[in-house]
């Protein structure tokens, strides 16, 4: 399939580009899935803990922290450094 015009080729790439981040994304975190919690297990584990100590151990900012509480969406970074650093409490 050739493609003359150079905004559909841009758009054609740009889509491209989405497939393979969501098919990337969609593979790494069926390799974490086996040792890293739900943003909903996260956010029952962090509901006894001060938020402040959990924002310096882990190195994200201390609204971040609070917004998970609360019951925001995280992202895969945010979620993935709260397991970590809930894993290495548990130890």
């Amino acid at each position: 399939m050739s493609i003359s015009c150079p905004l559909q080729q841009r758009r054609v790439a740009k889509v491209a580009r989405r497939v393979y981040l969501v098919n990337t994304f969609s593979h790494i975190q069926q390799q974490e899935s086996i040792c890293m919690m739900t943003a909903d297990q996260v956010r029952s584990a962090l509901a006894d803990r001060k938020p402040r100590v959990v924002a310096q151990q882990t190195g994200l900012h201390y609204y971040t922290v609070l917004r998970v509480m609360a019951g925001r969406q995280p992202s895969y970074t945010t979620i993935k450094a709260l397991s970590d650093y809930l894993e290495k409490a548990k130890k």
